[in-house]
């Protein structure tokens, strides 16, 4: 297959695209290799990542030498650097934490049986999630909307929306917002709103959350809605 690049695309030196799909107005920054995935438009790869069967959805960014392997990731996803994003197990109750009985590449074994691990175990990251510097998110973890993974993190767990986890392994240390505003948040869904609404309203977003911007933010969903 070949690559779908769109218009705007920017790529610095020794960036390597195989079967990918990127997106309009996409920087991809040297030494990146992207292969199988998708990159929305307006996203930002940082030098030296590696994507691998991956989805990234609109104006999502990442920073220096990450890793991201088959996930699923939302829009106005902040993603810093060293961060891995889905790298294979080592199962610890087989008799071997080696991989060569999955890998043909060791020579004792002719079929490889890795990417069962990366397809039973899905990675799926919604929207506007920050995931900071040398985080590490496992295979089989979902990462609610608004979420925020601490830097150093280990997330084994499932997170919730708008829950700001840390530690290792991660645990839940807090909440962006009460409960009655994450429901009203998840409902808004502004990451859904067009480009013309976002740059129009950008003031908005500059702000500490009030019960005022967030009517605000409503009013405008419902006009749009309408149109």
């Amino acid at each position: 297959m070949d690559n779908n690049i769109g218009i705007g695309v920017i790529k610095y030196d020794n960036v390597k695209l195989i079967s990918s799909c990127i997106g309009d107005n996409v920087v991809i920054g040297e030494d990146s290799f992207v292969r199988d995935s998708k990159i929305g438009n307006n996203c930002s790869i940082e030098r030296r990542n590696m994507l691998f069967n991956s989805h990234l959805g609109n104006y999502t960014y990442t920073g220096y030498n990450t890793v991201i392997k088959y996930a699923t990731i939302g829009k106005f996803c902040s993603v810093s650097w060293n961060v891995s994003i889905g790298g294979a197990n080592h199962d610890m109750k087989h008799i071997t934490t080696h991989p060569f009985p999955l890998l043909p590449k060791f020579g004792l074994t002719d079929k490889s049986k890795i990417y069962k691990q990366f397809t039973d175990k899905k990675i799926v990251i919604g929207n506007d999630v920050w995931i900071a510097s040398n985080a590490c998110i496992l295979r089989g973890v979902t990462i609610a909307d608004g979420a925020v993974i601490g830097a150093g993190a280990v997330v084994n767990r499932n997170v919730g929306p708008y829950e700001v986890w840390a530690g290792v392994p991660a645990k839940k240390i807090g909440q962006r917002f009460p409960d009655s505003v994450v429901e009203r948040l998840l409902n808004l869904a502004w990451w859904e709103f067009p480009e013309n609404v976002l740059r129009q309203n950008i003031d908005l977003f500059n702000d500490d959350l009030t019960n005022d911007i967030l009517d605000r933010l409503f009013n405008l969903k419902v006009i749009n809605n309408d149109k």
